[in-house]
């Protein structure tokens, strides 16, 4: 028969109502009592009833993560996919789930219909522009909202994000480092403002910096036919920088597979930089020089802003940047 609440209440000499607090409780437990509650719910592979415990507490372990990207898009970007990954994971400690949701082209009408069809502890944007109208609706609802790694710094919001103009410094200075002065950027075009937007101008910012005369952005976009034909059109006027940064990994991966198959060697003709580290292993194999964003710990940072507010019944304003790491591989020289 299904082990129940009273069943653990009774060994643990405990009443119902404080076995029910602390398996519904987030964060540490540090009452021996708490703990052999625990311990009594594990050896029977007790599982709380998620709606009950949603009914009772308030929280459903359920967080939205919206993307604002298009379906072609989203699922061939690795960050994106390693943000994906680390919000399960994270969740699944609590027993919890992921709701996953395209928001590029959702409207606050839409967006009303979504949120009153699903309960949602927290939401996560990611790649949010334009968002007022939709912060607007989940404020009133009292939902606490995210946004990661948008771009987006304002004191009543939650950003939690990575230094980007750090990463691109650090690229920059390993190439001066190393000799070079006619570094390109390469970067996706988009219509909106994006993070890449904000990584280019990280780069022109470093290269004021070390007083370099050649500062030069060319829009690629993300498949490797668009990647290519950028790169014709460029070096097939005559122009020859030294190195590329690229604005993310599969912008550089795209880059080395053009330049090695046009009869230039890398690094020793062209040095090529990446930036994200979301695909070691491939990033590995193509022995790429990049920046390597903090996923989990930022991760993990807007897991716990989500159920802080949850437990405090309040909307706080949060900013956090994390630091990036400059990962030094083969394809820089």
């Amino acid at each position: 028969m299904r082990v129940t609440l009273k069943d653990i209440a009774q060994e643990a000499g405990v009443s119902v109502s404080m076995v029910s607090y602390v398996l519904n409780k987030r964060g540490r437990l540090t009452k021996e009592k708490h703990k052999q509650i625990i311990e009594i719910a594990n050896k029977y592979n007790y599982v709380p009833d998620a709606n009950a415990k949603g009914l009772v507490t308030g929280v459903t372990n359920n967080v939205g993560f919206m993307v604002n990207k298009d379906r072609g898009t989203l699922f061939q970007q690795p960050f994106i996919m390693q943000c994906i990954g680390e919000l399960s994971g994270c969740l699944r400690e609590y027993s919890g789930w992921l709701s996953l949701c395209m928001a590029q082209d959702m409207d606050a009408g839409e967006m009303r219909h979504y949120l009153a069809n699903a309960n949602f502890d927290g939401i996560v944007f990611m790649f949010a522009t334009d968002q007022e109208e939709k912060v607007r609706l989940l404020r009133d609802r009292k939902i606490p909202c995210v946004f990661l790694d948008s771009g987006i710094v304002e004191d009543d919001l939650a950003n939690i994000y990575c230094n980007d103009e750090l990463g691109i410094r650090m690229e920059v200075d390993h190439l001066v480092e190393l000799g070079h002065k006619k570094i390109l950027f390469l970067a996706a075009k988009d219509t909106q403002p994006t993070i890449d937007d904000l990584r280019r101008s990280a780069y022109e910012k470093a290269v004021r910096h070390h007083n370099l005369a050649y500062s030069k952005a060319v829009y690629t976009g993300y498949e490797r036919r668009d990647i290519y034909r950028a790169l014709d059109q460029l070096l097939g006027s005559g122009e020859h920088p030294t190195a590329m940064i690229a604005a993310s990994d599969k912008i550089a991966w795209g880059a080395i597979d053009y330049l090695k198959e046009h009869g230039f060697r890398v690094p020793e003709d062209i040095s090529v930089a990446g930036f994200d580290d979301a695909d070691i292993e491939r990033n590995e194999e193509y022995g790429l020089t990049t920046v390597r964003q903090p996923v989990h710990e930022m991760i993990v940072d807007c897991v716990n802003y989500i159920y802080e507010c949850q437990e405090s019944n309040e909307l706080k304003p949060y900013c956090k940047g994390w630091n990036p790491s400059l990962i030094v591989r083969g394809s820089t020289g």
